[in-house]
């Protein structure tokens, strides 16, 4: 399908049930030489932790052989957002579907304690109807401890009250960076960033505010010349953000503009806030709850034709041979999805089996919506589970059934259907 600056990325088609799966191939001397170990074991371990997140990619499995690390990928048919902005002239209405599915997802990601910070169109997939999925977390800060199992477990803890300014979000995740780097993909980076400062989930919103632009006119809210995008000039940009005014046609929406000078506000503290976004006008009266359930359809269904993809034949990259002590540095990268989105029945090549009880870690581990949308944890230990059973929880006098997961015990094998 395409290559990235560590390997290939190939889609795959099961014999039996015919579903296509995405696989990226990393090369392990590749990611050697440009010193990013540590920078795609912890990518690989936050994707694992944002499963339960709303449009974020799936990611089934993280395996290795001695010479790649391997992702196992949901396939989404669209293909990249970037794409898409070459190809079609979005509408205001489309561009508001893509960011509604944008917005709930980093909503979710900063409450499991993620900077998400590479909100950019490469990073953005489109499924067959149009729904928009976050991939790759390259670049992602966490107050995690990603030592830790790759078991979802809010981190309550970072979630810092904020009496300042209405404007303020109810909770900062602030990465002091004190190594003064910048992180991102201009001009998607918030000025704040540019300087290598200390900055929050905000930054996000800024990245969102530049996309949100881009898909409308196809150029960028500033002009920036082509040497400044190839020589990453952070210094210039910045000072090109702080002295120039945000430039709209006439002919766009007045809650459309109000909304980008919202996100792209200089000051990180007035900036947008989530709620202020879910409520702003230029969403009107969207239902939340049914577009994250995805029963709003998309307005911006993608064209399938092949086309979105770069097709290649399989002609292997050359791989050098990795030392003994070299492959100890991958050490973590592997894991196994022991989870399946709720709703849906796997087909039988995709049951997991555990062999024994305690290799099924933390017991069954589901979830359920409160009234307020926030998700939490109803943790099930496998001696408390009768064969056969169908669960469901009850909140006052609210049933709500988890349909996703069903658990048979049959002597000492864990089958998760």
């Amino acid at each position: 399908m395409g290559r990235n600056i560590y390997g290939k990325v190939y889609a795959f088609q099961h014999k039996q049930s015919r579903k296509i799966k995405v696989v990226k191939e990393l090369q392990k001397d590749i990611i050697l030489e440009k010193k990013a170990v540590d920078e795609l074991l912890k990518s690989r371990k936050l994707l694992s932790q944002l499963q339960d997140c709303c449009f974020v990619v799936r990611l089934y499995a993280a395996v290795q052989d001695p010479n790649t690390l391997q992702l196992l990928l949901d396939y989404k048919e669209g293909g990249e957002l970037a794409f898409h902005m070459k190809n079609h002239h979005f509408t205001e209405e489309e561009i508001k579907s893509i960011l509604s599915h944008l917005i709930l997802s980093l909503d979710d990601i900063h409450h499991v304690g993620v900077i998400y910070r590479e909100v950019k169109p490469e990073n953005i997939l489109l499924d067959t109807e149009g729904f928009a999925y976050f991939t790759n977390f390259y670049k992602s800060f966490t107050f995690k401890d990603l030592s830790k199992p790759d078991f979802f477990d809010p981190p309550s803890h970072i979630y810092h009250p904020d009496p300042s300014a209405k404007n303020s979000s109810s909770f900062h995740l602030i990465d002091t960076n004190p190594t003064k780097e910048v992180y991102g993909t201009i001009p998607y980076i918030a000025p704040e960033v540019l300087i290598g400062g200390p900055h929050n989930e905000k930054v996000d919103w800024w990245g969102l505010g530049v996309l949100a632009y881009t898909l409308l006119y196809k150029e960028y809210p500033w002009n920036i010349p082509e040497k400044v995008l190839k020589e990453h000039s952070y210094h210039w940009l910045h000072d090109e953000i702080l002295k120039s005014e945000i430039k709209f046609h006439q002919e766009t929406s007045k809650s459309f503009k109000d909304l980008v000078k919202g996100l792209l506000t200089l000051d990180p503290e007035k900036r947008f806030s989530i709620k202020e976004i879910k409520s702003h006008s230029f969403f009107g009266n969207y239902n939340w709850e049914l577009i994250r359930e995805k029963k709003i359809p998309p307005h911006y269904r993608p064209v399938l034709d092949g086309a979105q993809f770069t097709k290649q034949n399989h002609t292997p990259l050359p791989k050098k041979q990795i030392s003994v002590e070299d492959q100890k540095l991958f050490n973590g990268w592997d894991w196994i999805n022991p989870r399946y989105p709720k709703g849906v029945t796997p087909q039988e090549e995709d049951i997991i089996y555990f062999q024994n009880t305690q290799d099924f870690p933390m017991g069954l581990q589901l979830y359920q919506s409160d009234l307020s949308g926030r998700r939490g944890k109803v943790v099930f230990s496998l001696k408390d589970i009768p064969e056969k059973t169908l669960f469901s929880t009850e909140r006052g006098t609210t049933l709500e059934k988890i349909s996703a997961y069903m658990l048979l015990v049959d002597n000492e094998e864990v089958i998760l259907k």
